[in-house]
């Protein structure tokens, strides 16, 4: 009888979702910036800005993601242009994103001057949207590998995002 238990807890234990190491490795904050030129969108700036986004994937699988305006010199955070909360699951190297997307309600990029992140607008929700994924370099390196879209769309074939913490 006892052997029978052992084993009940055996498999019940190694079954659950959290055992597979390959859940655990997108845990943690992920980004990525770029120079920031705001006379390209018709903004003023001093200082080396930077256009910062950040995913942030959490044990209860739950995410964030946010793309917001930094100045790398002061490491102060001007304002944000988008943010997205919602939830994930993940099967094999698929990645499912379920989320409610904030913005500053602007339709171009002229159009999203950077606000404060409590300003931001709902602009869609329960947005639904899936791609492939990779980690790698020790797990340092994530690498987002998006689908083919249609045509006349805006599409980024790819995103790598490096681990913050």
């Amino acid at each position: 009888m006892k052997r029978i238990l052992l084993i009940i807890l055996i498999i019940l234990t190694g079954c659950s979702r959290d055992s597979s190491p390959g859940n655990s490795k997108i845990f943690g904050t992920w980004g990525r910036s770029f120079a920031f030129n705001p006379a390209a969108v018709g903004e003023e700036g001093t200082g080396n800005l930077l256009s910062v986004t950040r995913y942030i994937f959490k044990n209860d699988y739950s995410f964030e993601s946010f793309t917001f305006l930094m100045n790398e010199d002061s490491m102060e955070i001007p304002g944000y242009w988008s943010r997205k909360m919602g939830t994930f699951t993940q099967q094999g190297n698929r990645l499912f994103l379920i989320y409610d997307l904030y913005n500053t309600g602007g339709e171009a990029l002229s159009d999203f001057p950077h606000i404060d992140k409590e300003d931001l607008v709902l602009a869609a929700e329960g947005v639904e949207w899936e791609f492939n994924f990779s980690i790698l370099e020790d797990n340092s390196i994530l690498k987002f590998e998006f689908d083919p879209c249609g045509p006349l769309e805006n599409c980024v074939g790819e995103m790598t995002l490096v681990r913050v913490k």
